[in-house]
């Protein structure tokens, strides 16, 4: 059927309904550029399903289709029930799409037959990438099952500990008797043993499961590494997958949240687990060292590999080679934010075939950059700003003060400080400052930290808690102050303030 005969016919019975006779040229040609500009693929189909139009994003999608079949690009179970006794249904549903080149995408398609006196002649199918839609989708569901399974262990867990601790504890009571044979002293010892593994594991889950905001402290990264490690050795053990750790003892501190790195592992660790299933003697190592002023923790397969073109989109949102079901692509992407905003890297080395090996490194608490801090104080109360002079002026940390927003801009664009500490409610708006901060340097956004006497206002604790900015309630504790101070200093990267 010619696309031209396609377009008139479907314009014609469009019309009629509204009592149009006919068709004009002009009508026409406007249709047919308004279709072409449409974002999302259209195509013109006959009955027998062979297609006589596209649009240009038909084009951009699929190539030159015209003459191809549309059960050519569309499930077979989606065409199944699109088409039924040979008659064309209208419908609409999730199908998975095929381009020419073997690829797929999830498409959302709606079919509706076009009928000229009471016959259909044609058939409309407009087709919607919702890949990214679908993943998202996908995710939150993720996200609701971790939240349940959060409430599930917090509810369960005081029911497993207790009887876990009658275990252990009389296991403890037995071990004290003086009249054991080495056979049964070493059968408690095993149940002992096992039972705290057991709590452990209940510990384990729970820290990970619970909701709770980012929480950075002085970490030390190889307890974040068992804790990760324990949570999926059992799974790893009956896959038959063997887990070796190389921990380098006495590993310096780094600044950072536990969980969010013990996450980051899992993330790591979950693709490996994939990637080594099917190989022989598949094998997961994980390491950590010190280079440089850095912690490194590196994590190893021998599994199927990364192609080098699939390894240029890993940290892409909603990227992901596993099958369908198997992941949603945001892993390595969360991942990867939450290392960066840990000022840290992770980089991935693989081939295919060749086994795949993570890098993420954090930067270490370096105590030689205490006291070398530059701060800048804002409040429009002279009293204030003099406590804060006095409180904040400790082992050589200069303190600088402003009463207003433009004194303190003033100052902030000739001197980049370490952290500008501001109150949330005075003269121009603490939140204005901040803005205007964030306009000089983007790097304030993590070193401005708010003063505020009323952390209850849900209009300051919204805006607080979007920006994930951190505050201090007055009357000031000074030593909270300082350590925080300290800590953040000490974990920021000079060379990563622009």
């Amino acid at each position: 059927m010619p696309t031209k005969f396609s377009v008139r016919s479907i314009l014609t019975s469009l019309l009629s309904t509204h009592g149009e006779a006919r068709v004009s040229d002009s009508l026409e040609r406007a249709a047919l550029e308004a279709i072409s500009r449409v974002a999302d693929p259209i195509l013109i189909i006959d009955i027998s399903g062979k297609i006589t139009y596209a649009n240009e994003s038909s084009i951009r999608t699929f190539g030159n289709v015209i003459g191809h079949n549309l059960k050519d690009f569309i499930d077979p179970q989606a065409m199944n029930e699109i088409v039924v006794g040979g008659a064309w249904q209208e419908w609409k549903g999730d199908v998975a799409v095929k381009r020419p080149d073997r690829s797929r995408f999830d498409g959302f398609l709606s079919t509706t037959p076009v009928l000229e006196n009471g016959i259909v002649i044609s058939i409309v199918a407009i087709i919607q990438d919702i890949t990214k839609e679908k993943a998202a989708r996908e995710s939150l569901q993720q996200t609701e099952k971790m939240v349940t399974l959060g409430e599930l262990v917090a509810g369960t867990s005081h029911e497993l500990n207790n009887p876990l601790a009658i275990v252990t504890g009389y296991a403890d009571l037995l071990l004290e008797e003086n009249t054991l044979t080495q056979e049964q002293r070493s059968k408690i010892e095993s149940i002992r043993k096992n039972a705290l593994r057991a709590s452990g594991v209940v510990h384990s889950l729970l820290a990970f499961a619970r909701k709770r905001k980012p929480e950075r402290v002085r970490t030390d990264v190889n307890v974040a590494v068992e804790a990760a490690v324990d949570l999926k050795d059992y799974d790893l053990q009956t896959s038959g997958i063997h887990l070796e750790k190389h921990l380098s003892p006495a590993l310096p501190q780094v600044f950072a949240d536990p969980n969010q790195v013990q996450q980051v592992l899992l993330n790591v660790i979950n693709n490996a687990q994939d990637a080594v299933s099917g190989v022989t003697h598949p094998t997961i190592v994980v390491r950590t060292e010190v280079r440089g002023e850095l912690v490194l923790i590196t994590v190893e397969d021998n599994g199927t590999g990364i192609t080098k073109s699939d390894l240029k989109k890993v940290f892409d949102p909603f990227f992901t080679t596993k099958s369908v079901g198997k992941g949603t692509g945001l892993g390595l992407s969360i991942s990867y934010g939450i290392i960066r905003e840990h000022n840290g890297d992770i980089t991935i080395q693989s081939e295919s075939g060749q086994g795949t090996q993570v890098f993420i490194e954090l930067p270490i608490v370096n105590s030689k950059t205490e006291g070398a801090m530059r701060i800048l104080v804002v409040d429009d109360e002279t009293d204030v700003l003099s406590i804060l002079r006095t409180g904040l002026s400790w082992q050589g940390v200069t303190v600088d003060s402003a009463c207003t927003v433009s004194d303190a801009i003033s100052l902030a664009g000739t001197i980049t400080y370490d952290f500008v500490l501001t109150d949330l409610k005075m003269s121009g708006s603490g939140i204005d400052l901040y803005h205007q901060l964030c306009g000089i340097n983007p790097a304030y956004r993590r070193r401005t930290v708010f003063l505020t006497g009323d952390s209850s206002n849900p209009a300051s604790v919204q805006f607080l808690e979007n920006e994930g900015l951190t505050h201090f309630s007055k009357p000031f504790d000074f030593d909270a102050m300082r350590r925080y101070l300290k800590d953040r200093s000490a974990y920021q990267k000079p060379d990563r303030i622009v």
